[in-house]
Formats: structure tokens, sequence, C-alpha cells
């Protein structure tokens, strides 16, 4: 089994949502009427508490070489997607675990991770 410690994400010791007693606007949960204007266009749906797509890769390589891609930018955001990856697809699950729901870090990792399809396919 597979465990890891969770750091805080700030130098000062507060969470990722949490900044000298008050929430921050990425640590608000979004609801999908929230959520459709900025997603119109995009590869990703709001289902429940998180943002889903699933993009066709050819093979299992492309499927491979797509999240490879992607892991530079989840580090670069410090928010990390949950990965499927099968054979010709990738499947990303994107949620901020920390208050439950989809918040503008999930907007933004599921921008970013548009682009990366987009410039895949040109």
């Amino acid at each position: 089994m597979w465990t890891r410690a969770v750091a805080p994400d700030r130098s000062d010791g507060s969470s990722a949502g949490e900044h000298n007693g008050h929430m921050s606007d990425s640590a608000k949960t979004l609801t999908p009427e929230n959520t459709s204007g900025e997603l119109k266009g995009s590869a990703f749906t709001h289902t429940q508490n998180t943002l889903q797509a699933t993009f066709d890769t050819g093979d299992f390589v492309g499927a491979v070489e797509f999240l490879n891609e992607v892991m530079p930018i989840a580090e670069e955001l410090n928010h990390h997607p949950d990965v499927e990856v099968g054979y010709g697809k990738i499947a990303f699950t994107l949620s901020s675990h920390d208050v439950g729901g989809v918040t503008t870090r999930d907007l933004g990792l599921a921008r970013r991770i548009d682009e990366v399809a987009h410039n895949r396919q040109s």
C-alpha cells in the first residue's frame, strides 16, 4: 500500500484554502451553474462534485505521452488530477478534496489540460 505525507500548501502552515483565518476564492465550491460558462467549449463536464473529461489518444503510448505533458502542469499548480490511463484513452477527474468539490483551482487545471489536448491535435 502506498502512503505519503501531505504537507501544508503554504509556508505559514495554512492549508490551500485558508489564509489568515479567511477562506480564499479558490476554496469556495462551485456548482454546475457556476462553471457552465467557463466550461463552454471544454472537454470537461461538471458532474456532481468533480470535473471529468476523457480524451482519445490513439493508443496506450499516446495516453502516457499525454499524461507526461500534464504532469508538470499539475506540479506547477500544485493541484493533481485523478487519472485513468487505458488503451487509446486517458480520463481526468478533477476535484478539490480539501473542500469536497469543484473550485477555481479545478477550472484552472481543466483549462490547461484542454490546452494540452488542443496542442496535441495541431
